[in-house]
């Protein structure tokens, strides 16, 4: 493996960028460890905290693009999260092979710090955030696009998503949200009753101990009647 600072020479060829200021590429592959061990200050967690708000912004941007009139807020959050969690965030940074570059103490080195899946997740988000410095916004959108490619060409909503399907349903074919009834029933159980409706046209009801769960009981049956 190279060091500083020959092997970053190596390391925009891979990503395909060059980078004005590479003082932000060194930081960004910086670990506190290193610094620790060094005595120097610089290390990547401010660009991590950077980083973080701009990959969130651009994939909000494409998720609220492609899925505005099909999914609500909730289930676009829960899309959102999942291409930012660490899992998939470590995996963009081994995609890259972030651990051959960066730099850590011998401790963290020595276990096996480069494969840990917070360091890769972090650096990641820190080179982002060092791009961003360094290119400005429209550049490191399309890095991001790019990095995300094959998610963002098949976004979808989870499976056992109801209320979104049955939206988006509605929305195609309607043009048309669907409208929610809630009833309190009272009884020994204290249940909710859910009436899903198109216009004034009841199409299915659903209870459940809270609003949300009658709603999505709905949703599901009126799947049911509908898609079935």
């Amino acid at each position: 493996m190279e060091t500083y600072p020959s092997g970053y020479k190596k390391f925009q060829d891979l990503i395909e960028y060059k980078f004005n200021n590479i003082e932000l590429l060194i930081v960004a592959l910086t670990h506190k460890s290193f610094t620790s061990e060094n005595l120097s200050e610089m290390h990547n967690e401010h660009l991590e905290f950077l980083g973080d708000s701009v990959i969130s912004l651009v994939l909000s941007t494409e998720i609220y693009n492609q899925l505005e009139n099909k999914a609500d807020e909730g289930i676009m959050t829960k899309i959102r999260a999942s291409l930012i969690n660490r899992d998939t965030l470590a995996q963009k940074g081994n995609d890259l092979h972030l651990g051959d570059y960066l730099r850590l103490g011998k401790g963290e080195d020595s276990c096996e710090g480069r494969k840990k899946e917070k360091i890769l997740a972090n650096a990641f988000e820190a080179l982002i955030g060092a791009l961003y410095l360094d290119s400005g916004f429209e550049k490191i959108q399309k890095f991001i696009k790019k990095i995300y490619y094959n998610e963002l060409k098949n976004l979808k909503m989870p499976e056992n998503d109801y209320k979104s399907k049955i939206q988006e349903f509605f929305q195609e074919k309607y043009h048309k949200k669907p409208i929610y009834h809630i009833e309190e029933v009272t009884d020994e159980t204290l249940l909710f009753k859910a009436t899903l409706f198109l216009d004034d046209v009841a199409i299915s009801t659903g209870t459940g101990k809270n609003k949300k769960n009658a709603e999505k009981e709905a949703a599901k049956n009126a799947i049911e009647v509908l898609l079935n």
